[in-house]
């Protein structure tokens, strides 16, 4: 009890509060320099996943409203990251992303009994999961993610602030959404397309704003700014992909995203990539 008391003593204390962010921030980065330099320690694995997708094409399925069934069927053959709630369609449906992501902790407890069953699915969480939710699976790669880089600018200044992680092996920057961890996950596999569907990016209070609802919505407020900060972190990582030659493009039917050049989905898929990949290997077999 006495530890407690102390714990919300100094969480209520602004400069404490202030003092302590800022030296978490310093360590944090010391710790991203050294996994650099050394390129040991507990993520070190992460790095067989970097450039495995050279030159390639990918998709992240997001679950705003927009998504469904058919546009999800059609990217069988196709590199594809899943997240968050469309796990719950497993039970259902026969289609199973490359790649899964999810780092928040409310969303997990809400689809974890869905997410858990799935032996074979390749996952990536948040280390802060890991830690809370005390996570360990076969196939789940765990992320040293960075959620408090960006918390004092937030906090104390209500000042937005993103940063990209280049190197998923030594540090994965919260975006205010899991699709920013997954771009950054995404450009480390080499990939040199990206296109987002389902990324409405549209929150509207008493309509569907899920592709599948988990409750997971909050006030009118809170989704408001849920969608200011996700433009945010989206129009930053567009600046930086730029710069790795990396094109991101908005295959979403709809929606209120415009930060990445539209394009239809289906003229997307008509057209084989450059370099290959998933449609043309696995129909060698």
């Amino acid at each position: 009890m006495k530890l407690n008391y102390i714990c919300h003593k100094i969480r209520d204390n602004k400069e404490i509060t202030i003092i302590y962010q800022l030296i978490t921030r310093v360590l944090y980065d010391i710790i991203s320099i050294f996994r650099k330099i050394s390129k040991r320690g507990k993520y070190a694995y992460l790095r067989k996943y970097e450039n495995i997708h050279k030159g390639e094409r990918c998709f992240i399925i997001c679950t705003g409203p927009s998504l469904n069934y058919h546009d999800i069927h059609l990217l069988e053959n196709e590199y594809t990251f899943g997240m968050n709630s469309l796990c719950l369609g497993f039970r259902e449906d026969t289609f199973r992303p490359t790649y899964f992501g999810i780092q928040d902790i409310n969303v997990y407890n809400r689809v974890k009994e869905a997410l858990c069953m799935e032996e074979d699915l390749t996952v990536f969480v948040s280390s802060y999961l890991e830690r809370k939710c005390k996570v360990n699976k076969k196939n789940w790669n765990v992320l040293p993610y960075n959620g408090i880089y960006n918390s004092f600018e937030m906090n104390y200044f209500h000042k937005k602030k993103v940063r990209f992680g280049n190197d998923i092996s030594c540090m994965v920057y919260d975006g205010y959404s899991i699709t920013y961890t997954l771009m950054q996950v995404a450009a480390y596999m080499g990939f040199k397309e990206i296109y987002l569907i389902g990324a409405d990016c549209n929150y509207t209070p008493g309509k569907q704003n899920h592709f599948i609802e988990h409750g997971n919505s909050g006030s009118v407020d809170r989704m408001l700014l849920a969608k200011e900060l996700m433009e945010y972190s989206y129009t930053y990582a567009k600046k930086i992909l730029e710069r790795k030659n990396i094109h991101i493009y908005n295959a979403t039917r709809g929606g209120m995203l415009e930060i990445f050049p539209r394009v239809n989905l289906e003229d997307v898929l008509s057209v084989s990539h450059s370099n290959g990949g998933m449609r043309e290997r696995k129909n060698e077999k």
